[in-house]
């Protein structure tokens, strides 16, 4: 029908033979195709031509189709913008592409690419063709990719995003440490201006990014996204994921406040660039088709392709080198990567099978290269009057970025079941809507549990949940929730499989809808038994120094004096100002010990210990007897840690012991030596004389 009404318009644009070729490549395209004649005041659209592909997307056929009004397709949840955009084009007569949501004939929605161009050069006036292509799978997939991304940036903390939280009314930005160091700035480097962020975007960017801004400021968009290139400290500019939207607006609807954050993506971007290199180099139409045409003869060799065939050089490297073998630099590879036999490349395989090839994925890949240009192939003969074999239409559409959507939600799933699994702390994720929750294995296994035998709902959590611990823990998510506080952190006691009860700690943080109100919660929770165990130990034995009667000191390896208690305070008489960043010699040196310091060194680096009694002075310079002990704490390669020195006042133990042998030896009337100091002298004398005398 198409093929007929193009002759008699203008009989002399194409030849004959080409518009049969471009009649059957419409038919058996596999994007829907629509022919359609616009009304002198633009509001109507009838169509007068539907391809078979058209039935199989929507449910219409062509009968069902003709003279209807474009609008058949429309339903309520179409964007008005859409619509909007396409009467612009219409009535300006310029092509327009679109991604917008479709109604089937059975009433369900899908969403579809369209693309629409204005016929020139025929006899009928507004004639317009457009081509649709389902994408319901990519935007699944995109979403899907987009609900993973999220569990990451609410269960795992300090994932790198920038955050920036802008006052509208007071035109200030408070901007994250993560956004500051993003950009390669420290905490001090960057203030509250504006200018800030708005100073830093690409010149090139800037009018893309106000524009947006302003819609979205204004009202016209549910959130502000937008890439562009920010200008870091060293000079360079790194590609960021900008998002954002208006939390907070006054009774006038004006904008107060708008909180956003952003992302580096330098590295996908320039993954895009790449991709979109390969799109440019393969991408397929037939007059503005998204999908590539190639009709080969049945030697193989090509009688008619499409710009957008001939822009996919590859296609055409292939098929001239499909009978080199191994030396061939391009070949077709298939799902799992390996090379397909030259005789199932699809125009030998629809020559030497006699049917066609539907629906099958090929990849197109360069000797000694991994890139693959992904495509779905479809090939078909057609057949002379005496059903020999005229030609073979091969139809293809670039795949590249729906197997790179699935490539990238396999990878974030792994990802996350990584992270989970080999992470020390465990990764929860509460569906707020009901009971549901997601316990990561970490979680699990932390309580002695296994995969299956903890139920992830939160009652299981609420069963195991100390009772001393439930009104704390109520509180305090209750205030989170109530936007009192910016983030869930608690500790708690959850008993285990085995029936004891261990502490952890927990922390989270809520995901809100526009009106603020919290639907999704997710975080972290690891046991910290051990270190509570430590902390109570150290407070205990802070306890006993801090209170003990007996003195103290601390020495570093060094022989530096780190700590006194204040019991060594109240027996000298010295603070820690007098004593603090000095060698304690001077405790222990005096000339009536009668032990040398080094003789004490030698002890504590032979033995790691040294015991005696010493002489010392007080601050005030009264003498003092001690008791001392030292003791040599060691590192674990066996260098010396610390000394602890303990001291006990024994001045008036050796003052009695002086006293008594005193008394014991002198006379206490002349205070002259006695009996026994006389008896005592004499033996020594008697026992010198025999070691000097003996032969």
């Amino acid at each position: 029908m198409l093929g007929e009404d193009l002759t008699q318009s203008n009989p002399s644009s194409l030849p004959i033979s080409g518009l049969q070729l471009l009649q059957n490549s419409l038919l058996h395209m596999q994007s829907a195709v629509v022919l359609t004649q616009v009304s002198k005041s633009g509001t109507e659209q009838k169509i007068i031509f539907a391809n078979p592909a058209t039935e199989r997307l929507s449910g219409y056929s062509a009968a069902n189709l003709h003279a209807q009004d474009m609008r058949i397709f429309i339903g309520e949840d179409t964007r008005d913008s859409d619509l909007l955009a396409i009467a612009a084009a219409l009535k300006q007569r310029q092509s327009i592409r679109r991604e917008m949501i479709y109604y089937h004939r059975d009433g369900s929605q899908f969403w579809v690419e369209v693309e629409g161009t204005p016929i020139e050069g025929l006899d009928s006036d507004n004639l317009w063709l457009w081509f649709k292509r389902d994408i319901s799978v990519r935007m699944m997939l995109l979403k899907a990719v987009e609900q993973r991304e999220q569990r990451w940036r609410l269960a795992i903390e300090s994932i790198g995003d920038g955050v920036w939280d802008w006052n509208i009314k007071a035109n200030s930005v408070n901007y994250s440490q993560c956004w500051k160091t993003l950009l390669g700035f420290d905490e001090n480097e960057i203030g509250t201006s504006i200018e800030e962020s708005a100073g830093r975007i690409h010149p090139d960017d800037k009018p893309t990014l106000e524009r947006e801004l302003n819609r979205h400021l204004l009202g016209d968009s549910e959130h502000f996204h937008i890439e562009h290139r920010v200008l870091c400290k060293d000079g360079s500019y790194k590609w960021m994921l900008n998002r954002g939207m208006v939390v907070s607006r006054d009774d006038d609807g004006a904008p107060l406040r708008m909180i956003g954050a952003y992302s580096e993506i330098s590295s996908r971007k320039k993954a895009e660039e790449l991709l979109i290199e390969s799109e440019q180099r393969h991408r397929v139409l037939i007059d503005n088709l998204q999908s590539g045409v190639v009709v080969h003869a049945p030697d193989t060799s090509v009688l008619l392709s499409n710009m957008q065939a001939n822009n996919l050089s590859a296609y055409a490297l292939v098929q001239q080198q499909a009978q080199l073998g191994e030396a061939a630099q391009y070949f077709f590879v298939d799902e799992k990567k390996q090379r397909i036999a030259v005789t199932d490349y699809p125009v030998n395989y629809v020559i030497a099978a006699g049917t066609r090839m539907t629906d099958r994925m090929m990849g197109i890949r360069q000797r000694d290269t991994e890139d693959i240009v992904w495509l779905m192939i479809n090939a078909y003969p057609e057949f002379s009057a005496d059903k020999s074999l005229s030609h073979v239409v091969v139809t293809f559409v670039d795949m590249s970025v729906f197997v790179q959507a699935e490539d990238r939600l396999r990878l974030s799933e792994e990802r996350f079941q990584l992270a989970a699994k080999g992470a020390s702390f465990g990764v929860w994720d509460w569906d707020m809507s009901g009971d549901d929750i997601f316990y990561s294995e970490r979680c699990k296994s932390m309580l002695g549990y296994s995969p299956d035998d903890f139920p992830d709902k939160l009652s299981s959590l609420q069963g195991i949940l100390h009772e001393a611990d439930k009104d704390s823990f109520h509180q305090i998510m209750r205030q989170h929730l109530d936007g009192e506080r910016k983030v869930f952190e608690t500790e708690l006691r959850l008993r285990n499989k085995a029936g004891d009860y261990r502490w952890f700690y927990a922390r989270g943080e809520a995901m809100r809808d526009e009106a603020g109100v919290a639907y999704r919660m997710a975080g972290s929770i690891i046991d910290i038994t051990e270190s509570r165990h430590a902390q109570e130990e150290l407070k205990l034995a802070a306890m006993v120094y801090e209170h003990s009667s007996e003195a103290m000191m601390i020495n570093d390896a060094q022989n530096k004096v780190i700590a006194i208690n204040p019991a060594f305070t109240a027996m000298t008489g010295f603070s820690e100002e007098d004593v603090l960043g000095h060698s304690s010699e001077g405790f222990i040196s005096d000339a009536r010990n009668t032990e040398s310091l080094e003789s004490i060194q030698m002890a504590l680096q032979q033995c790691g210990r040294w015991q005696g009694e010493i002489w010392s002075q007080r601050k005030n310079g009264e003498d003092i007897a001690e008791s001392v002990i030292i003791n040599v704490i060691y590192h674990q390669d066996g260098s010396v840690h610390r000394y602890v020195t303990l001291f006990s006042d024994v001045t008036e133990k050796l003052k009695s012991e002086a006293m008594i042998w005193h008394q014991a030896n002198y006379d206490t009337l002349t205070d002259l030596p006695n009996r026994n100091m006389f008896s005592d002298r004499m033996m020594q004398e008697i026992s010198k004389g025999k070691r000097e005398h003996n032969p």
